[in-house]
């Protein structure tokens, strides 16, 4: 079995003779993984901070700089639980490309889940509020039925380990904080509104 390309598009270059190319599809890789991992950070960080803020996650996690007003204290942590979960694999042996592929992996899951629980509530939302029409049903199913693709995808064929353990890793990630969430709610509600801070 022939290993895996890690770089495709520079071996692309090779191909056609072209090793000028390689600097340059270098180049746009590297600023593109830096501002993908600026905006993870900054997506990240704020909705620790705006968790924190309806108590669901440690208080401290909600502070805003006193100067630039920024959630520093969330990205501090998103980073650092970053940094050691991508520190943790590369010190267990696991080479970077295949921690980079786990964790994509993973986080694809993610998205796939978030994009079908929108489907799902979108027309419940408009039906509260009188504003569902037939063409928002028919949305939410095509995305559905899209979002199974890469799903089923994601099981079978089987892939090899780890991925293939990946699916049951995220629904155990998934459950495990639907109940902490549903658990931490609950005591919200029965404590009261949060007063608003001065």
């Amino acid at each position: 079995m022939q290993d895996r390309i890690g770089t495709p598009l520079d071996a692309l270059a090779d191909a056609v003779n072209a090793p000028a190319l390689k600097i340059a599809i270098d180049v746009g890789a590297l600023l593109s993984s830096f501002s993908i991992t600026l905006a993870a950070l900054n997506a990240g960080a704020r909705v620790l901070y705006s968790m924190s803020r309806e108590r669901l996650f440690p208080e401290v996690l909600g502070r805003l700089h006193p100067r630039h007003l920024t959630p520093h204290v969330a990205l501090g942590s998103f980073v650092g639980t970053l940094a050691l979960i991508a520190g943790g694999m590369l010190a267990a042996g696991r080479a970077p490309l295949d921690a980079f592929n786990d964790t994509a992996t993973l986080g694809a899951f993610g998205f796939v889940a978030i994009y079908a629980f929108v489907a799902l509530g979108a027309p419940v939302y408009l039906k509260k509020l009188g504003e569902l029409k037939a063409n928002h049903i028919v949305l939410a199913v095509g995305t559905l039925a899209l979002l199974i693709i890469p799903a089923i995808g994601s099981v079978y064929p089987v892939p090899p380990a780890p991925t293939s353990y990946f699916p049951y890793v995220f629904l155990a990630y998934f459950l495990i904080g639907t109940a902490l969430f549903w658990r931490r709610s609950a005591r919200l509600s029965a404590e009261g509104p949060l007063a608003e801070s001065a």
